[in-house]
């Protein structure tokens, strides 16, 4: 078994056929872009939205803002956890880092 985790590909296609793999049969649940966050683009995004996985590349200035900002952020994410509305995961996976903020409606 491989030490670290493969890329992990940001496709819709692949992403879906992935939950079905995992045995998510459910017609309701299924990935697709989000083109942009501005409300006029978000009509297009199929309804209910319950997550949204932010994928981005993490830079060395980016790695060392986070250990700078860390403290302020652990509050910020404690604080949303409280009002149990999201659920946050950041986490280096190897290769791939997945901050995911799912929000729970």
């Amino acid at each position: 078994m491989s030490k670290c985790w493969l890329p992990i590909e940001s496709n819709p296609d692949v992403m879906n056929a992935y939950l079905k793999s995992l045995g998510v049969t459910n017609p309701k649940v299924e990935f697709c872009d989000v083109i942009s966050i501005d409300p006029e683009m978000l009509g297009f995004v199929p309804r209910p939205v319950r997550a949204m996985i932010l994928l981005y590349p993490i830079s060395p200035e980016m790695d060392a803002e986070d250990i700078k900002t860390g403290v302020m952020r652990a509050a910020e994410i404690k604080e949303l956890l409280n009002k149990k509305d999201f659920f946050f995961l950041d986490k280096p996976l190897g290769t791939l880092v997945v901050p995911w903020p799912f929000y729970m409606q």
